[in-house]
């Protein structure tokens, strides 16, 4: 699904957590906050390795800044996790 005319603007609608999720398992592309209509408000937007565009509700200016600080850290460990490198080795032990 590519990004055209008015999807292009608001973009799929989806729950905060569900953009999250998205993010840890590293499915989000990249992502940005946008004003609201009214003050002190923002919205999420997050563009999908598919290229779907995908928005959040207003939501309180703070609180976008603390998802958006959780989409930075599930986005860099995603990477990480997806490509196999957080390994751990452990030893077969006998009972």
């Amino acid at each position: 699904m590519s990004i055209v005319g008015a999807e292009r603007k608001r973009g799929v609608k989806v729950h905060v957590s569900h953009l999250e999720g998205m993010a840890a398992v590293g499915l989000v592309e990249k992502y940005w906050l946008e004003d609201c209509d009214y003050p002190r408000a923002k919205r999420v937007y997050a563009v999908t390795v598919t290229g779907e565009l995908l928005s959040t509700k207003c939501v309180d200016e703070r609180a976008a800044k603390k998802i958006a600080l959780y989409m930075a850290e599930a986005t860099r460990l995603s990477k990480t996790l997806v490509q196999g490198t957080v390994t751990e080795d452990r030893e077969e032990v006998e009972a």
